[in-house]
Formats: C-alpha cells, structure tokens, sequence
C-alpha cells in the first residue's frame, strides 16, 4: 500500500515573497521583451499580489478562465511580435511565459520550488541579450532574490501561520520567522566568492561551439542613413555612446590626431530631393574592396597609387546600430576580416552590427580621392530639385560670376558670408516650410549641422560645383583613464565635401565657420559653455543644467561598462594565458587545469572547515574536564545523557562504590565554583585544575 504524500499549503507571506522575486526577475527584461507583453506580465503580478493581500489565504490560484486569458493573450503577443516561437528574441520571451503559466497556478510548495528554479533559467536569459554590468547586477540581485524566496519556502509552516495570527490580534510579542534569513543567504554568497574567482581565473577559456545570433528591433547609436532638418540636432541631445577608441600602440594622448581634424566618416549622402538627404542606390557606387580582395577597381588603384602616408592606427569599438557601416577617420582602410572600403570612401561591414562590433582602422594622410571624377558621378553630385529654392539658386550664380567662376573662391566665399551675416548656431531652429534653404538663409538664419551642410551643398551645386553631405560623428573626449576615446551622440555631425579639379574631393564644414567652438572644444565642451544653444529662455538654462549633470554620470557609467567588457567579459583564452604565467609560471592547460582543482578543493576545505569550527559545541572550563569523563565512561553506559544535569549525572555515578567518593569531590567542587563570587577568576583556576587531577585518576571499572 503506497503512503500518500501529505499536501503543504503554500503560505501568505511565502506567496508574497515568490512575487517579490518575480518583479525583480522579469524588470531587466523589459527592455527585450515586447512592450505588450512586459505589461502584461506586471498586471498579472500585482492582480495576484493584491488577491493573496485582500483574501489573506494560503494560497492565491486564480479561476482557470483567468489564467487561460493571460497564457493565450502573451502567446498571441509572440506570434504577432516575433511571428515564430524559434530564435532568441522569441524563445526567451516563450520561457518568460511558461514561468508566468506557472505562477498562476501555484497552490502548494512544490509548485513554488519549480516556479523559483524556472526563474533562474529567465534570469540566465538575460546574457543572450548583452553580457553588460547592468545585466550582470540586475541577475545577481535576481538570483538573490529567488534564494530568499526558497529559503522561505523552508520556514516552518505553523510558525508562518502563528505569527500571522498574532499580527491580526495585534500581539506585540510577535515574532517574524523570516526575519534572520538574510545572514545565511549573504553567508552563502560570501562563501561562493572565492570559488567563482577560482574559476575565473583558472577554468578554461574554451571558444564555444555556436553562437546565438540576436536580431534587435531598434538600433542603440540613432545615426540613420538620411538626414533632413532636425535629425541630428535630436541625436545631439543624446549622451548615449556611440563608439570608443583604442590606439593600437597604446599611446592614444600622443597618436591621436586634433580635436579639430576628428571628422569619424560614417555616410555620404548624394541624393537630395528638396528636404531629405539620402544615400546614392546605383550598382556602380555598390563596388566596395574588401580585405584581401586581389581584384582592384580602378578607382581604389587610382586614390592608393605609389607611397602612402599612414597616419594614424587605432581599433573601434562600435556599440550596436543594425546597420552595416562603420566609422573611421578620412581616408579609412581596415585590416579587419569582413569590412569593406566602399567607393564613397566609407567603411561598411558584411554584416549588421547587432552586438558592441571591434574593428581595427587606419587613417591614410594627404591622400587625393578621385582626381578624375567620372560623369556619372558629376552629374549625381550636381543634382538639384526642379524650381526649388529660387533665391538661392539666383544669388549662387550672381556669386559665382563675381569670383571670376572660381570654384575656391566660391567655396571661401559663403563660409566668410555665413561668419559676417549673424547665423545662430542653435539645438531649437524655427520650424522650416516649403523652400527651406532660402528661408534659412534669408529669414531665420537659426539652425544646426544639418542646415548649414545642407544649404552649403545646395549653394555650391547651383554654381556646378560638384557637392556631397557626409554624416557621421566630429570630436570626442578622453575617457576618464585616459586610455580611450568616447564618441558619443552629442558629437553627431554632418559636412560637405566638395570635389575641386587636380586635388579630388575635399572636406568643408561650414558649422566651423558659425561655430568654431563647436570643432575646436567638441560639442560636450560647447554645450555646457554655449546657453544660446539650447535657447535663450529659462527652460533653455534648465536643459542646460540637466545636460551637465546627466552627461558627467552618463560618462562614468560607460566607462564602468568598458572596463567590465574589457576585463570581465574580454577575459580570452590569451589574456587568461598571460595572466597565469606572470602569477603563477603556468603554461601548459593541464598544470592549469590542475591548479584549478587544487585550489577549488583546498577552498572547499577551508569553508567546511570554518562552518565545522562555527558550529562546534563549546564548553565551559567547568564542563570540559566533565565531559570527557562521560566520554571515558561510555563503554560502562554511564556517559550523561543530554537532558541529564551534571549534579544529577554525579550523583548517579555515585550510586558506585567504586566511583563513590570522587564522584562527591566533583559535585562539592562542581557546586563551589558554580556558586562562587564572580570575578574570583584564580579560586575558579585552582577548582578546574582539582576536577582534571580527579579525572585522571578516576577508577578505571565499576564494580
């Protein structure tokens, strides 16, 4: 006849703390998860929170209608979110849903057991997203919470239900079962330490045998390939990193070029159709050289011909965009598998970058990039829209003939007239309608980047010079070790480039010529200088003040991030091999392998030891010597018993002719120093050491 297995109930405050650990489990995945479905899955927490705290009982399972409404809405959210139950993105969020299944029909402990260990597969979820340090706090406050939960799936239930009870009666001498249960949890991540540095240090670095591709819906950078009025300007209020940058050398103060020169090439954008810039779609521009490639178009020969001037190698490190381009400083090459070196002069990659993307980068000098502009390309860069901007197109003609059709003097010419006319360089433009560039030019004169490369490149094809927009980033700041550079948003920028008969194309930033702060200190530094930039009014000054404050701790949180990713998650197999051979000389895996689990047993070791040491019973100096008497007289089954007190013991032992008169030495002894004046440390010494002699000498068998 099988035994039944009694039911345990699932107690309040129990329930209470598995939602608790829920809410902390499922917030780091809101920003993977769809928005629908993270709403979902909080609702459903706090209406069971509320259920259990309004009806106060055991255990909180809600009408099986219920939970076949929120199992069935939160898949159907995966379908139409993801359109498959396969992939990452798809699989997580299937897991995150079987775990809520589970929490809505919790009714006894060992649902509880299974719901907590389901959570630490979602929280584990999370590194298949991104292995950063908000990720790696945000799992380990998650584990910490899960360990509590089950630590107080252990507590007694009727002490759980007692003091309930007394709560509701108000008794003050309540006592909270769950309310040391911190100490042995920090106990036990105290003790795990060690053995997780062991095995950081020591465990293999093992490549894995697949990788999980994660397909994003939004990019983190914000730079797009298209640009019209606005577009940057809302990317420059951003103190969000873009990329970051190593020298190669590790000598970034002396190699790196100046702040002014730090144009990081990302798009150019030929096409314009009277308000939007966009990229050229023609097969002939599509003819990019990739790394190794023997085949070199005629272009690329041209521009890389006889000896070159490298100056400056450096290595990216891109934050994600779901884009393939890339930035690097003119003129861009990159030795790195799979980049490409396009026949716009942009680096792009063979594949969207979907996670932080390393790339190494050169930067070729004094370098003359198509000399001899093909026809094709002409006419792309001298298109205009039909009858647009009438104002502009006539006074670039009126120019143009007074500077004796001189392409250069053209050039210098709107640059020294934009200094001399009072445009503003401002964050908040006045909103631009139907001939753009003639109003920004002859009304509001109030604009950013965008504005003043778009409106240069307009000015300079009305006069059949040859003009494109490039977009991509201008300047930086050292990080705070000063080993690395950071590119963040704000530093979105976008200039012309103009091509000019014998010297090829040639940059121009006419922003430089209405804000030369802007080059020269960066646009961190300008922003918190330049009020004028966010507006003249009092909210202006606000956002100015917010600017300051948000971005100094947005600059330490990227750096605590990098520095994780460089020693924490970088930590290869190269880097361990280093490491344990400055340390400890090891340099074969099998002596490392053996190190590790010398040292992981030797840990072990020391942590029983000390739980031994802790939890061993300690004796009074009085009870000591008694104590091994009862273990002498164990054979004769006359040791004390547990609950048996030592007078009671000895006078039982006296019982014994044999055992008779030491037995009553040590009770009057035993009594005389227990009774005994305190602070009479020296009469207790002389006591302790009669009882040792006593029991030394005692008898060796009853009789």
């Amino acid at each position: 006849m099988s035994t039944l297995i009694p039911v345990q109930p699932i107690r309040y405050r129990q329930f209470v703390s598995i939602i608790a650990a829920q809410f902390v489990v499922f917030f780091p995945h809101v920003f993977h998860l769809p928005v629908l479905f993270s709403v979902l899955t909080f609702i459903t927490l706090i209406s069971l929170w509320l259920m259990a705290r309004r009806r106060k009982i055991f255990h909180s399972q809600p009408p099986k209608f219920y939970q076949y409404i929120i199992v069935t809405a939160g898949l159907a959210i995966i379908l139409v979110t993801y359109r498959t139950l396969i992939g990452v993105d798809a699989g997580v969020a299937f897991l995150a849903l079987c775990l809520l299944g589970k929490l809505l029909e919790l009714k006894q402990r060992r649902d509880s057991y299974i719901a907590l260990t389901l959570s630490l597969f979602v929280v584990a979820s999370l590194f298949l997203f991104e292995q950063s340090i908000f990720n790696a706090a945000m799992a380990l406050l998650g584990i910490l919470a899960i360990f509590y939960a089950l630590l107080q799936q252990n507590i007694n239930p009727d002490l759980l239900y007692h003091h309930s009870a007394q709560l509701k009666t108000n008794i003050p001498e309540a006592i909270n079962p769950s309310a040391g249960l911190w100490k042995p949890l920090l106990r036990l991540f105290l003790q795990a330490i060690p053995l997780l540095v062991v095995l950081f240090i020591f465990f293999p670095r093992i490549p894995p045998l697949w990788s999980v591709p994660v397909n994003q819906s939004q990019g983190k950078t914000g730079m797009t390939d298209q640009m019209s009025p606005g577009n940057i300007a809302s990317l420059s209020q951003s103190t969000e990193l873009a990329f970051r940058v190593l020298d190669k050398q590790n000598n970034l103060a002396r190699h790196l070029p100046p702040r002014s020169e730090l144009y990081w090439r990302g798009l150019v954008l030929s096409k314009f159709d009277g308000v939007t810039w966009t990229q050229l779609k023609d097969y002939r521009a599509d003819n990019p050289v990739w790394t190794g490639m023997q085949y070199q178009p005629e272009w690329f020969k041209q521009t890389f011909a006889g000896k070159v001037n490298t100056g400056f190698e450096y290595q990216v490190l891109l934050e994600p965009t779901q884009q393939q381009w890339l930035f690097a400083l003119d003129v861009p090459f990159s030795r790195t598998r799979g980049i490409a070196l396009t026949r716009e002069y942009n680096l792009k990659s063979s594949r969207e970058v979907y996670r932080q993307f390393s790339y190494d980068a050169l930067q070729f000098k004094n370098l003359k990039r198509d000399t001899e502009l093909p026809d094709w390309l002409q006419q792309v860069n001298l298109q205009l829209p039909a009858n647009s901007n009438p104002r502009t197109r006539q006074l670039a003609q009126q120019v143009f003939n007074q500077v004796g059709r001189n392409p250069e003097r053209y050039a210098d010419y709107w640059l020294n007239w934009i200094r001399q006319q009072n445009f503003v360089y401002t964050l908040e433009p006045p909103v631009l309608s139907g001939q753009r560039i003639d109003q920004f030019l002859f009304e509001s004169r109030r604009g950013f980047c965008e504005h003043y490369s778009s409106s240069y490149t307009f000015l300079m094809r009305a006069a059949g010079i040859p003009a494109r927009v490039v977009v991509g980033y201008q300047g930086g700041q050292f990080s705070p070790d000063q080993q690395s550079w950071e590119v963040r948003q704000l530093d979105a920028h976008a200039w012309v480039e103009i091509w000019l008969a014998g010297r090829g194309w040639v940059r121009v930033d006419p922003t430089a010529a209405v804000a030369p702060e802007r080059v020269e200190k960066g646009m961190n530094n300008f922003m918190q200088e330049d009020q004028q930039v966010f507006g003249d009014n009092v909210l202006g000054q606000l956002r100015s003040s917010q600017f300051r404050f948000l971005g100094q701790a947005r600059v330490w949180a990227d750096y605590a991030s990098y520095v994780w990713q460089r020693d924490v998650v970088g930590f290869d197999q190269s880097q361990q091999q280093g490491l344990l051979q400055r340390l400890f000389g090891i340099k074969s895996m099998y002596v490392q392998v053996a190190w590790m689990v010398g040292s992981f047993i030797t840990l072990l070791a020391i942590i029983v030891g000390i739980m031994w040491w802790r939890r061993r019973k300690v004796w009074h100096p009085l009870d000591a010597p008694l104590q091994r008497l009862s273990r002498k007289l164990t054979k004769e089954n006359l040791a004390r018993g547990e609950s048996e007190g030592v007078v009671n013991w000895l006078q039982r032992l006296a019982a014994y002719p044999a055992y008779q008169k030491p037995a009553q030495e040590l009770i009057q002894l035993y009594q005389q120093a227990r009774y005994a004046p305190a602070g009479d440390e020296l009469a207790q010494a002389k006591v302790i050491q009669q009882m040792k002699k006593l029991v030394s000498s005692w008898p060796n068998r009853k009789e």
